[in-house]
């Protein structure tokens, strides 16, 4: 799951360094074939579970993810995996290969977490 972590934060610094938060905001609205207002809300609390402390503290091997969480992280994935669109694709695939864009080891995290404040 680490990899699958590290892979979608880095698909989220991709997509900022090719299209800026306001374009690439508007990608994940509607991906899922729900209502709207549903799959926004799904999609958003799985990026929100990207950013939280439980998170933080089983990328860094402090405690292990609960089942809740790791459901919404696997969501998250399927949609990275399964996305037509192409700047979401093309981001995936840069974070899945290991490219870094504008930013470099440990500050990943810190520009990922200004990236995705607006959730």
């Amino acid at each position: 799951m680490r990899y699958k972590i590290k892979v979608m934060r880095n698909s989220f610094l991709w997509l900022d360094d090719i299209l800026g938060e306001t374009s690439w905001s508007e990608l994940f609205t509607g991906y899922m074939e729900q209502p709207h207002e549903i799959s926004t809300e799904i999609t958003r609390r799985q990026i929100i579970c990207l950013t939280t402390e439980c998170t933080r503290r089983f990328w860094v091997g402090k405690n292990p993810l609960d089942n809740n969480d790791f459901l919404k992280l696997n969501g998250l994935w399927t949609f990275f995996h399964d996305n037509s669109q192409i700047p979401i694709k093309h981001a995936f695939c840069l974070a899945v290969i290991g490219a870094e864009g504008s930013w470099q080891g440990k500050s990943a995290w810190g520009k990922f977490y200004r990236v995705v404040d607006f959730v």
